[in-house]
């Protein structure tokens, strides 16, 4: 008895080593084998792609491999080697200064990336704080600089694609001076209220004053003959607050509520661009007894 102990022999042309970029990757081909045991039709053919980790240049290998077996239990093995290279692999942008003191400013990342990297944004990218700012929604790739710190805060972007991986690193320089008046709240002026007791509208409130805008402020009442008989820095609306009695620079008594009638308020603040700015009205206190 004759025994055949010769491997199937590779038919097909193989390149052992390829070079691509990410974006070319050929599909892995169909390989024959030509055998003396069996037929061509009987050899069992079965191939294994296995790709390696990304490397920090944007390289990474995929090894190929195919292995014939034929009906004498003789085997063989070839190999391809792809070396792809991700062109473009790691990108950075720098955003110029944004506000921290708007409200409605919120900073979309995919839409920064895609004005500079069209292309790079997949569905299922995923973004990450570098920073721990708290300010970035991870979700949906949102950016809120709100009352953040001035600093720069780093947002990693990967496109998670598994041919061609990216990677994009956005800098987020928040300022407090790239900051206008147009940033800011408005402040609005509740100009009655009634100290009465029975917890609405006890105090003169002033909307958005604890706002990062106006945080250097001042708040003074005068009487109806100018005479003034309140005033305090840095008015928030709640411990530093107008309640219906003279802090005690006036004639009045400290300790007892101002009459009813109609006053004069004086709200001084610091702009967010430096500036000292000033508004005035009238406010009248009501009591129901």
């Amino acid at each position: 008895t004759v025994q055949d102990t010769t491997a199937p022999v590779l038919t097909s042309t193989l390149d052992a080593v390829i070079n691509v970029n990410c974006d070319a990757i050929p599909n892995m081909p169909v390989v024959t084998f030509s055998d003396a045991c069996s037929s061509a039709s009987d050899i069992t053919i079965t191939s294994t792609e296995t790709p390696s980790e990304v490397s920090e240049d944007g390289s990474y290998t995929i090894i190929r491999t195919w292995t014939a077996s034929d009906s004498c239990n003789n085997q063989s093995t070839v190999s391809q080697t792809v070396n792809v290279t991700i062109s473009n692999y790691f990108r950075t942008i720098v955003k110029d200064s944004v506000c921290s003191v708007n409200q409605g400013l919120i900073i979309d990342i995919a839409d920064e990336i895609n004005t500079q990297y069209p292309g790079v944004v997949s569905s299922n990218g995923t973004y990450t704080d570098v920073s721990n700012s708290g300010a970035l929604n991870e979700s949906t790739g949102e950016f809120t600089p709100l009352n953040l710190a001035d600093g720069d805060y780093i947002i990693r972007y990967e496109n998670n694609d598994p041919e061609c991986p990216r990677i994009v690193e956005i800098t987020l320089k928040v300022r407090r001076d790239a900051c206008t008046v147009l940033d800011c709240v408005t402040l609005v002026v509740h100009n009655a209220f009634s100290p009465d007791g029975d917890g609405i509208n006890e105090n003169f409130i002033i909307d958005n004053i604890t706002d990062p805008c106006y945080v250097e402020n001042k708040v003074e009442i005068y009487n109806r003959w100018g005479v003034l008989v309140f005033e305090v820095q840095n008015y928030n609306n709640v411990d530093r607050v107008f309640k219906g009695y003279s802090n005690g620079r006036t004639t009045v008594n400290e300790s007892s509520g101002l009459p009813a009638g109609t006053y004069f308020y004086v709200l001084k603040y610091k702009t967010i661009e430096g500036n000292y700015s000033s508004e005035t009205g009238h406010l009248y206190l009501g009591r129901s007894n």
